[in-house]
């Protein structure tokens, strides 16, 4: 382990990484540990699999940035259109951040209406719309996630809250102003198994109403099935985006959608449409991970997801139940294989009975996983890949639980 600087010039702790491989990181000072955020959960294959690395070599020795669309590119159009119903056209981008922003560009084009709904406690990227949300304390206003963001924008940004039936009424009572809702089908803040009725409802309420309804599929597609959420629920969403693990840990996004609604990014005869230039999307050296990633996930999907999510189970159920049975305020929730660490003491699909903020257990508990050989992003969520395998699981329980004991030890759970 390094001591950094951070942006802000203070000290901390930080593991700057020179390799990867499979599921493991090794650092500058050549200390080995088993990853569990894999790129974010971008890396579903594993480190650097062959199978991509391989495609991203053949790909380097004939360009990596055309300008133009590449061959590979309807190929890749292809498969993404096989991983769900609403996929009828696509349309390529450099990230998720870009999917979720250009997709809403396009609702509010195709609606002529200027508001996006979008929940509490969702993720959908780095752009100033995104980082617009109900505040915790105070949900009927609106908070912002950091500074910078102008507050004129809010006006732009309907804040709902996810799962209930309040939300639904809220979309009924604002169709004449909302163009879209965007969600993602499990939330990655707190991925719990969801009843897929309220979703279901949801994309009804949305579709009576005139407001497109937008999966929000950067974190869940091809990760909780090779359709995500759309299959896995059984959704028939306007519009989708994609990311992460798409292209099997470069950088890459789609937005995938309906063509009558996709047709707002063709230029009709005046030259109006929804600008959604970017000079690295569709890039080549993305484009081939993307098509060997899904193409490695669409020809090994029958047992591919069993064996992710039978890993996820292996690593999350002996831990709840150390923790259950020592009273150890931690939990682990999870929906197939999206993970996250909790300070609570029971399972809960109450998101006011849990918090991901670990206070002062936090910083000790990542530290002395560390020490044990094990990385745990600052973020605690976890993402497990197919190169984790049954030994690897063994190793991270009992990494946990050793730090546990640490945390313990050092009397961090004492007043919680």
């Amino acid at each position: 382990m390094t001591t950094a600087p951070t942006l802000g010039g203070s000290m901390t702790p930080q593991v700057i990484i020179q390799s990867a491989h499979g599921c493991r990181i090794t650092d500058i000072d050549n200390n080995d540990y088993i990853d569990l955020s894999m790129g974010f959960g971008s890396n579903i294959i594993g480190h650097s699999p062959a199978v991509v690395q391989n495609a991203i070599i053949d790909q380097a020795h004939k360009g990596w940035n055309f300008g133009l669309t590449s061959d590979s590119q309807l190929k890749l159009a292809d498969l993404i259109r096989q991983a769900g119903p609403a996929n009828e056209r696509i349309l390529f981008c450099a990230s998720g951040s870009e999917a979720t922003a250009i997709a809403m560009r396009a609702a509010r084009a195709y609606t002529n209406k200027d508001v996006v709904g979008v929940f509490g406690g969702a993720y959908h990227g780095v752009h100033d719309a995104a980082l617009i949300t109900a505040d915790p304390e105070h949900p009927s206003k609106k908070a912002h996630v950091g500074l910078g963001i102008p507050d004129a924008l809010d006006s732009t940004v309907e804040p709902l809250s996810y799962g209930s039936a309040e939300a639904l009424q809220r979309i009924r009572d604002l169709k004449g102003q909302l163009a879209a809702v965007i969600v993602e089908p499990v939330q990655s803040s707190f991925p719990v198994v969801e009843s897929e009725i309220w979703l279901k409802e949801l994309e009804t309420t949305c579709r009576e109403c005139g407001v497109v309804i937008m999966l929000d599929e950067v974190m869940t597609g091809f990760r909780l099935a090779f359709g995500g959420g759309q299959s896995k629920f059984g959704l028939s969403p306007d519009m989708v985006t994609y990311g992460k693990a798409m292209a099997g840990g470069l950088p890459a996004g789609a937005v995938a959608g309906r063509a009558e609604i996709m047709k707002v990014f063709e230029r009709s005869n005046h030259g109006s449409s929804v600008f959604a230039g970017s000079a690295f999307a569709g890039n080549p050296l993305s484009v081939a991970a993307s098509l060997a990633t899904l193409s490695y996930l669409h020809e090994n999907r029958e047992s591919f997801y069993g064996s992710l999510e039978e890993s996820s189970a292996d690593l999350t159920d002996p831990l709840n139940a150390y923790w259950s049975s020592s009273n150890t305020p931690l939990h682990i929730i999870r929906n197939g294989s999206m993970l996250r660490m909790m300070l609570q003491h029971r399972a809960t699909s109450n998101r006011n009975d849990a918090s991901s903020n670990l206070g002062p257990i936090d910083d000790a508990f990542f530290v002395h996983l560390l020490g044990r050989g094990v990385a745990l992003h600052a973020s605690r969520s976890i993402y497990l890949s197919a190169a984790h395998t049954r030994e690897d699981i063994n190793i991270i329980v009992d990494a946990m639980i050793g730090a546990t004991e640490d945390c313990a030890s050092d009397g961090l759970f004492r007043n919680l």
